[in-house]
């Protein structure tokens, strides 16, 4: 069975022909073929009906029409007049319509020079089988032949009603096959697939970290490595969002990136007059990393982002009302007099055209409750991403964002970063332990690291203070985050920061000092062990651990490193 992008259930069908076709093209084709629905292709973003991806075959677009032969008045190469009672309707001829989108595709592909053949007068043609045709679902191949239709569709390149129907799912394919003219080359690699995809379809192309809300432009060059998002990770940018919904995975599946790209989709989308859409988390520094990518892509007219609390604290000082004294000012006073200003009308609801979640497991369910009404109820935009690694929804939470507890998540199941093993630095004293590591982040920056790209994430202030004293001593560039303003993302500084503001943000490298200390005396270890694997998950490409000291995490980590 061939994988349907979105899914067979969250596609939106235009008519019960394209449903039909998606249902047959799913069993007829490969488990290794990948078909798309409705997907944007090439520099200049063409719709196309359905594309068709097959590692053995090559690549396949059809367009899909289900016309009946009645209520076609005229028909020929280049367009078909369709009359429905008074009114007759010009349209493009579909095989025209694939026909071009499979030349804009073609024009993407032949832009990447790996892509091409290669002989001995430099690089050739492109290497890759392609063809394109059109479905009938309404019409049978007799009435196709009565009404000469041949005339005005290849009949060699048209799939009828019966054939699709009636046809099994092997002659199906072989149908399909048929209209490739040119036979592949021996089967597609991965990477090849992933360059394919990336130049195809800029909306699946991964920005450098630190950009998340980075427009992908169709224009841009091939890279020398082209990162596209994970089928899971597809299947939920593609998906509609309509009405509430929840987006599940565990650390380091990228629920923040597939926010900002849906954040980024919507504002692309809307017009000059749509509501706002709204991002909230409830780290500080991970709102301040994607508002400047907002604001650097020319998003921040329709994308807000902020942490929660900013954002009551924002809602109470727009609508004129009291805010709380210097000494009063706490999260859940905040929280409070924006729950009560709601509920007596004093802040209106339905504010924003979609409101984006992250950190989901972090908010009170009367949080939510209150950040739900803010959605547009003509639109009913309300995504929220949930860590499964550190809680699932409870059925309170489900039901203060109106989903039914039976409702079905989007779930992403797997972790795309890996860190690797990581280093063990012991060393006898916290403070012997902070100048190894910080040799050790000063060694990697001479090997190619950027300082920008590293950071020291701790459990406490007194670690701290600690990393932030080291650093200062051996005079390596840092930045310290104590407070909400102090983070400063892009900057060629080592980060350093405690684990909970650290929530949603990567760095390359990531050293967690004082860990062989663990848990402190306000925290059990279970708590510890929660804080250990968000620090953890917060590395993409190396991590360093502090193990000096006698905790069970110091020695179940060198026993696992002896292993």
């Amino acid at each position: 069975m061939a994988i349907l992008i979105p899914s067979i259930h969250r596609c939106t069908f235009d008519n019960a022909g394209d449903r039909l076709l998606a249902e047959r093209l799913v069993l007829a084709l490969g488990d290794q073929d990948r078909v798309w629905h409705r997907a944007a292709v090439g520099p200049k973003q063409t719709q196309a009906g359905f594309v068709v991806l097959s590692p053995q075959r090559g690549l396949l677009l059809l367009e899909t029409r289900d016309w009946k032969t009645d209520e076609i008045e005229r028909a020929t190469p280049q367009a078909f007049v369709l009359s429905t009672g008074e009114v007759s309707t010009l349209h493009i001829n579909p095989l025209a319509q694939a026909r071009h989108c499979s030349i804009q595709i073609a024009s993407a592909l032949e832009r990447d020079a790996s892509l091409l053949c290669t002989g001995e007068d430099g690089p050739g043609p492109l290497d890759l089988a392609m063809g394109h045709g059109v479905v009938l679902t309404g019409i049978t191949r007799q009435q196709f032949n009565s009404a000469g239709l041949d005339q005005a569709l290849e009949a060699q390149l048209v799939v009828c009603q019966d054939e699709l129907i009636d046809a099994s799912p092997t002659g199906l394919a072989q149908c399909l096959w048929g209209m490739v003219r040119l036979p592949a080359q021996g089967q597609l690699s991965l990477q090849r697939i992933d360059r394919i995809l990336w130049n195809m379809f800029p909306a699946v192309r991964i920005p450098e970290r630190g950009a998340l809300f980075a427009l992908r432009d169709p224009q841009a060059a091939p890279p020398d490595t082209a990162a596209v998002l994970n089928l899971d990770q597809e299947h939920v940018v593609r998906a509609p969002l309509l009405g509430p919904q929840l987006l599940m995975g565990v650390a380091g599946s990228g629920k923040t990136t597939l926010l900002a790209y849906r954040a980024q989709q919507l504002a692309r989308a809307s017009a000059a007059s749509s509501k706002p859409i709204l991002v909230l988390c409830m780290s500080e520094p991970l709102s301040v990393t994607l508002r400047a990518d907002v604001e650097a892509n020319g998003l921040a007219s329709k994308v807000q982002v902020r942490y929660f609390h900013n954002w009551c604290y924002r809602q109470l000082s727009t609508y004129g009302l009291p805010l709380p004294l210097p000494g009063e000012a706490t999260p859940s006073n905040l929280v409070q007099r924006v729950l009560q200003a709601v509920e007596r009308r004093r802040i209106p609801k339905g504010q924003y055209q979609a409101v984006l979640i992250d950190e989901g497991h972090d908010f009170a369910p009367e949080w939510l409750k209150l950040v739900g009404q803010m959605v547009d109820p003509a639109t009913q935009r309300l995504l929220i991403a949930f860590d499964t690694s550190q809680a699932t929804p409870t059925e309170e939470q489900l039901q203060a964002l109106g989903i039914p507890a039976h409702d079905e998540p989007m779930v992403l199941p797997k972790a795309y970063r890996d860190a690797g093993a990581p280093v063990l630095i012991d060393e006898g004293t916290l403070r012997d332990e902070a100048f190894a590591i910080a040799h050790h982040l000063h060694q990697a920056q001479q090997q190619g690291q950027t300082w920008g790209n590293m950071a020291m994430l701790c459990a406490d202030a007194a670690s701290l203070n600690l990393c932030a004293h080291t650093l200062a001593t051996l005079k390596l560039p840092y930045k310290v985050r104590r407070k909400p303003g102090d983070y400063q993302p892009g900057a060629d500084s080592i980060q350093v920061m405690t684990i909970a503001a650290s929530k949603g943000l990567e760095f390359e490298l990531v050293a967690i000092p004082g860990v062989g200390h663990w848990p402190s005396p306000d925290h059990d270890e279970k708590d510890a062990a929660r804080m250990l694997q968000i620090a953890t998950d917060r590395a993409t490409q190396a991590l360093v651990i502090g193990v000096s000291g006698t905790s069970a995490f110091a020695k179940a980590l060198r026993n696992a490193a002896a292993i």
